[in-house]
């Protein structure tokens, strides 16, 4: 008789702690799926929208304008060369002409344009 009182006194004690314990899991589960969906719903939610509907429009127009401007880089560039590949033909052509004379000749400024 002691045995089976002592088996009631502990099934039900164990019932009892597993009964709150299911009412406080209930209350922990909801906590965390409320402070989740504050989370998601307030923050994340409009980070992401604005994310999507001012930075990467804002992104992809700066990608744009800095290609137009690689490309005119790029064209001035090839100018430079251009000029620079004339200048060296002209110092090339003027030392020619030195040491077909020998003496230095007199030469007029001419504007470089």
């Amino acid at each position: 008789m002691r045995r089976t009182v002592k088996s009631i006194l502990v099934g039900v004690t164990l019932g009892y702690s597993n009964l709150s314990a299911c009412v406080c899991a209930a209350d922990i589960i909801q906590a965390f799926t409320s402070t989740r969906s504050y989370i998601v719903d307030q923050n994340v939610n409009i980070i992401t929208a604005n994310v999507r509907t001012q930075l990467i429009p804002s992104i992809n127009q700066n990608k744009a304008d800095i290609d137009a401007q690689n490309d005119l880089l790029e064209l001035m560039i090839k100018a430079e060369k251009l000029k620079a590949m004339q200048y060296k033909k002209m110092i090339f052509l003027l030392q020619q002409q030195r040491s077909l004379f020998g003496t230095e000749p007199n030469y007029e400024a001419v504007p470089v344009r």
